[in-house]
């Protein structure tokens, strides 16, 4: 019998800073360069073998339905932030509300990691929505019905930007990526003979843990001398969900045209438009979108 794993707060910083280190090193630091340099990877990639080959009718409304949830937690995930408000604000403004903001970032890190996990669960559920309109619930259900879809030899392996294309199995070597986090994760999660396991299952399965289990350790946490872990923590979290929602719309845009989600984004732009804030960071790959996806038109239309 296997001894239960010890997931402490510190074991969720590493783990989200590994996510994190690597977007950084296959895309860049901001995420304006972020943006440009997954889109550019994404634009070339050829979708229309793999939805051919998808049976099962998808649902468009609860897609974007799905989508519009990503985006909500994206946008709660980013404030507060001095980059989601509309005003000018002045230098000396910035720098007190700069240090507020920190401070609100230490003290709700552990409900920031649950938010940024739906803003991807929502994104994925987006993504398998377009195919297949019959999964049922339970988020290890979703999880693996996406795994099963998105991880196929059918699903182009490079669309799933790293690091989420990695994945292990049973008998697989472990990537480097999976050793650096979570050391004890293999040994606690029961994997089948051939059965993926993605960074997703280990999103879910820190959410499980924060949730239910260690939330007062990062309610109590106090500030650490070293390093500030937990606004490290906020940033390195909005890197890893910016970059899936980055992968959910180019694969929408490619399955429906950027006319339809860009609609989506416009009417999203307008409902956060009757309050002081902004759709930050959603708006920075819409820019890009624009720059690069603007002719596309809907494959599932010639499918």
């Amino acid at each position: 019998m296997k001894a239960s794993v010890s997931v402490t707060e510190f074991d969720i910083h590493i783990f989200v800073g590994e996510v994190s280190k690597a977007i950084f090193n296959e895309f860049g630091s901001t995420l304006e360069d972020i943006a440009e340099n997954a889109v550019k990877v994404l634009e070339t990639i050829d979708l229309k073998p793999f939805l051919v080959s998808c049976r099962s009718e998808g649902n468009s409304q609860q897609s974007f339905r799905n989508l519009f949830n990503a985006w909500y937690s994206e946008c709660f995930l980013s404030y507060p932030s001095v980059h989601s408000m509309k005003e000018t604000i002045s230098p000396m403004i910035i720098k007190k509300l700069n240090r507020y903001f920190e401070t609100v970032n230490k003290h709700f890190g552990g409900w920031r990691y649950i938010i940024a996990y739906y803003s991807i669960f929502f994104a994925l559920s987006a993504m398998l929505r377009v195919i297949d309109k019959s999964y049922k619930g339970g988020h290890k259900n979703v999880i693996k019905a996406f795994n099963s879809r998105f991880f196929s030899q059918r699903f182009p392996r490079k669309f799933m930007l790293h690091p989420f294309c990695i994945f292990k199995t049973r008998n697989s070597v472990t990537p480097e990526i999976f050793l650096k986090s979570f050391p004890t994760l293999s040994e606690d999660l029961p994997i089948k003979r051939g059965e993926k396991i993605t960074l997703l299952d280990l999103l879910y399965f820190g959410r499980q843990k924060v949730n239910y289990e260690i939330m007062s350790r990062f309610a109590r946490a106090k500030k650490r001398a070293r390093k500030p872990y937990e606004v490290f923590l906020t940033l390195n979290l909005r890197r890893v969900v910016f970059l899936f929602n980055l992968i959910t719309e180019v694969f929408l845009i490619k399955c429906y045209g950027f006319d339809s989600l860009y609609r989506r984004f416009r009417t999203t732009t307008k409902y956060f438009g009757r309050s002081k804030i902004k759709p930050y960071p959603i708006s920075i790959r819409f820019e890009i979108y624009e720059k690069y996806f603007k002719e596309t038109r809907a494959i599932l239309e010639s499918v």
